[in-house]
């Protein structure tokens, strides 16, 4: 069945879950955006009835559907038949802990990516603001759609790090300045784990894929190890302040 039939035959199932069917409230709601030969699915509102009904609509192996209900504690890239799963974190800069995380899964298949966002983000305003979705475009297909989510990803990361840069640890007591540090050090960690899937979907063997659509991630790889060596330099000189790197 092509990304046209599978695009239509979903739209009837998510209106026919509306009309009676099944309710709102039992299967949920998908947000889709077409691309040239590819479509984005946000599933986040789905249970699992009805994540379980729209993946199999796309012939996405089964146990996606299970990969996107489980709860990670580092990233992750995972493959599943011709469906590459990535688990990585969004980041919104918090006046009380310098940063907060809410867990992002991605579905790449060779037609189809498709996202959970850990639901609270929508209350949010500020990361909504960050992860945008991804506009229509005319070409590009699941390289383009997935880079963009990946570049929502390192915008989220910009913001933290312009939090972190506006502080400066000289007026800082003792502790807090401890705690300080602490936290950037977490942050760091946020930023070599998604350095490490950035080196995973760059392998080659990702091309079936991505299918050619690798370029553009040298240039997120390139902007997330500019933005390592930033906050590296404000662990390195502490006595900076805002405005001075």
């Amino acid at each position: 069945m092509n990304t046209m039939a599978r695009r239509d035959r979903l739209r009837r199932g998510v209106s026919g879950a509306h009309d009676g069917d099944a309710s709102h409230e039992e299967h949920g709601s998908v947000v889709m955006q077409p691309s040239e030969g590819a479509v984005w699915l946000d599933l986040t509102l789905l249970n699992r009835t009805g994540l379980n009904q729209v993946l199999e609509q796309y012939e996405v192996p089964p146990e996606v559907a299970t990969y996107f209900l489980l709860h990670y504690q580092s990233p992750k890239v995972i493959h599943a038949g011709p469906a590459l799963f990535v688990v990585l974190w969004l980041a919104a800069p918090s006046l009380r802990h310098m940063f907060t995380l809410r867990e992002l899964k991605i579905c790449v298949t060779p037609t189809l990516v498709a996202t959970v966002c850990e639901p609270s983000v929508r209350a949010k305003p500020q990361l909504e603001r960050l992860l945008s979705l991804p506009p229509p475009m005319s070409a590009g297909g699941v390289g383009r759609l997935f880079g963009d989510l990946l570049g929502g990803v390192l915008t989220s990361y910009e913001a933290v790090i312009k939090t972190i840069t506006e502080q400066s640890s000289s007026r800082m007591g003792k502790e807090e300045r401890r705690l300080w540090s602490q936290r950037v050090e977490k942050f760091m960690e946020v930023l070599r784990g998604a350095r490490i899937v950035m080196s995973q979907v760059e392998r080659p063997e990702q091309k079936l894929v991505l299918a050619g659509d690798l370029k553009p991630f040298d240039a997120l790889t390139m902007r997330l190890e500019r933005l390592m060596c930033t906050v590296d330099d404000i662990v390195r000189t502490p006595h900076r302040g805002a405005g001075q790197l």
